[in-house]
């Protein structure tokens, strides 16, 4: 099949012996995988991921003929898709098709931090949300997202006056991070002495391995993750970020620390999401250790966020979409900066 013609949003359909068993969509394009195998008796080296969508029920499955058809060409072919039973189809992937690892890049402005709480919902609590709209019903989304958000963060949930572990931590990297903040270092105490204090990475993998049903994710954002001193926060830890590495994985390992002389392993149950700048930093300079154990969705800027909100002038009226869009044209034409990276996100603009 045509690995290479696959783009974000291609529509994709598996089929095993000319028979449909799921249809999705393409959230990448084709990625290399080599090196990357949880199942060593594996050995796919390019995959795409894909959210895949509700299905036929196994009785109700129509036959084609998928022989010669690449991805683009049954994408192509909507007859197939059409007059099914609808079940979820959960076996074929965790969560929404979430990698446990993932960063969100961009240029500024474009809401990856208002997408790193869309994704904490959906991770923590299956997206209990409203329908993504535009006008009230987008206000009633990020009310939501806002609610759930804070409640993931504290532990409280005001509507019913319950407090529980908090299942999301929040942090920001900058130069001066290091691993007595990450993972953990010495600190005073009431005593005019110094104790081994545990960093937010140990606090939250202990939250999120204490509990007993290893489906209730726990996530923890770094927010700006690439201004961040990779090998000085990390330190040996590092390693641990591999989904095979982690508890119950293949290749399960334990990290010693050094200053508390216990062992360290991260739960299958601890997303961690990152967010980074990419005016300030291109993804090729970012750690290299970091980077080939993180996956990277790119955000763009969406002009489409913009339509309707428009500034009247008098008689006149200043489409904001249409000012952004060509704002960004200008600025990708190489005699001006020539670089995606420095376009303008949606987010500088009055909505």
């Amino acid at each position: 099949l045509a690995f290479w013609g696959v783009r974000p949003g291609d529509r994709i359909i598996l089929t095993h012996l000319n028979t449909v068993k799921a249809k999705g969509t393409a959230t990448t394009p084709f990625i290399h995988n080599k090196g990357r195998l949880t199942d060593p008796a594996i050995d796919y080296t390019l995959f795409v991921r894909v959210v895949w969508d509700k299905m036929p029920l196994p009785d109700d499955i129509e036959k084609i003929d998928a022989g010669a058809m690449s991805f683009k060409d049954i994408s192509d072919n909507d007859r197939y898709l059409k007059g099914y039973k609808e079940f979820e189809l959960k076996s074929m992937t965790r969560l929404n098709n979430m990698p446990l690892n993932l960063i969100l890049c961009g240029p500024p402005g474009t809401g990856k931090t208002y997408r790193t709480k869309e994704l904490a919902c959906e991770i923590c609590l299956d997206d209990a949300l409203p329908e993504k709209g535009k006008g009230a019903k987008d206000a009633k989304r990020t009310k939501a997202i806002n609610e759930c958000f804070e409640q993931l963060t504290t532990g409280a949930d005001k509507s019913r006056g319950i407090t529980a572990d908090k299942r999301v931590e929040f942090i920001t990297f900058h130069p001066n991070y290091d691993y007595s903040d990450f993972i953990e270092g010495f600190r005073p105490n009431e005593k005019e002495g110094f104790e081994i204090v545990p960093g937010v990475l140990r606090e939250i993998a202990a939250r999120a391995a204490k509990v007993e049903n290893k489906g209730k994710n726990f996530l923890l954002i770094i927010d700006e993750i690439n201004r961040g001193n990779i090998a000085k926060i990390f330190g040996e830890t590092i390693t641990l970020l591999e989904e095979d590495k982690r508890e119950g994985g293949t290749f399960t390992i334990k990290c010693h620390l050094p200053l508390s002389k216990e062992d360290f392993c991260l739960p299958p149950n601890l997303y961690i999401l990152g967010t980074m700048n990419t005016a300030d930093r291109s993804i090729a300079m970012l750690d290299i250790a970091l980077r080939r154990r993180f996956e990277f969705e790119d955000v763009p800027p969406n002009p489409e966020l913009l339509k309707g909100a428009d500034v009247k002038f008098g008689t006149d009226v200043l489409r904001q979409d249409e000012l952004m869009e060509n704002l960004n044209k200008v600025l990708l034409r190489k005699d001006i900066l020539g670089n995606r990276d420095y376009q303008i996100g949606h987010a500088w603009f009055a909505m």
